[in-house]
């Protein structure tokens, strides 16, 4: 799964830009400036950037996790071994799917972007309210230049409890589980963070 693109990230501001070309460096203030036809107040077009570059944050804390399972689960999918071995690989990823599927629906794994057969878990949730809050996505316009609505403020704690809650069982199935199944199986799965 690749991170969410996400371009809208400063808010109107003073901002010092540096750049460097053939040994050179320039380095110079700019002012960013908001729609003056949009009329909102900077301060507000600020927690909506704010928003969004948190929200693409915890995105990408849920891409990592995802990832991570999936290249462990794949270990397991190769692994050739005794019936004792091929057991507790199996065991170990049950509990990797497990949270995997709190973080990714299962259907999604089918290619099938528009299928509703399930309710969307936390990826797809992060993916959505960030289309909401930033420049839309799809079939939604977005509300970029304008502060987060109290709705989507609110939605956003609820997510964040849930990406943790994943990220909390996704710890103790690395630190635990998969510790024990390279002590106990006789084979080794690495746990591989980022490639």
């Amino acid at each position: 799964i690749q991170p969410p693109n996400q371009p809208l990230t400063a808010g109107p501001g003073l901002y010092t830009v540096e750049l460097e070309a053939g040994g050179t460096k320039v380095k110079q203030q700019l002012r960013l400036l908001a729609d003056p036809n949009v009329g909102v107040p900077d301060a507000e077009v600020k927690e909506g950037v704010d928003m969004c570059l948190t929200l693409t944050d915890e995105t990408n804390q849920a891409v990592d996790a995802i990832n991570q399972i999936e290249r462990i689960r794949k270990q397991l999918e190769d692994l050739k071994g005794s019936d004792t071995q091929l057991a507790a690989a199996k065991a170990l990823d049950q509990k990797l799917k497990a949270v995997e599927d709190l973080l990714l629906q299962p259907v999604a794994h089918e290619n099938d972007p528009k299928s509703y057969r399930e309710p969307m878990t936390i990826y797809f949730h992060y993916l959505h309210l960030l289309a909401q809050v930033g420049n839309g996505a799809g079939d939604m316009a977005g509300n970029p230049g304008f502060k987060p609505t109290d709705q989507s403020k609110e939605f956003h704690v609820i997510l964040k409890k849930r990406l943790d809650d994943a990220l909390a069982k996704l710890k103790v199935v690395l630190d635990t589980e998969v510790a024990r199944f390279n002590q106990t199986s006789g084979a080794t799965v690495e746990v591989v963070a980022k490639p």
